[in-house]
């Protein structure tokens, strides 16, 4: 299952966590012979852990090829983002009607070359 763009190889990453819960559950069955049960109780938790771990690889492998799937759908449509449309117009927007907070100096925002200093 080799693809182009999404090969994570989860799936092959499992072996030997696999390999490690296959040998607690043989070491545990070694213990059930020889009526350990403290053995027995500690092979149980080191199984269950390595089968939790191969558990989460597997819904991370399932979400990782949903969401490659989405992206599979949407290869055809290329998005190249906003467009955004500049118009070069002049005005003659001060930038100080509607709004004028006081004692604030909007520097820059005006039509004027010169403009004189005002109290608020």
């Amino acid at each position: 299952m080799t693809e182009s763009f999404g090969n994570f190889e989860i799936i092959e990453k499992m072996q030997p966590m696999a390999r490690r819960a296959i040998s607690q559950i043989e070491a545990m069955e070694q213990a059930i012979l020889q009526n350990n049960r403290a053995d027995i109780e500690k092979y149980i938790v080191e199984a269950e852990n390595a089968i939790s771990h191969l558990k989460s690889d597997l819904e991370l492998h399932d979400r990782l090829q949903k969401a490659l799937g989405a992206q599979r759908a949407d290869e055809t449509t290329i998005r190249k983002g906003n467009i955004q449309e500049f118009h070069h117009t002049d005005s003659d927007y001060a930038g100080t009607e509607q709004g004028v907070v006081l004692g604030v100096s909007r520097k820059g925002r005006t039509t004027e070359v010169f403009r004189p200093h005002r109290v608020f």
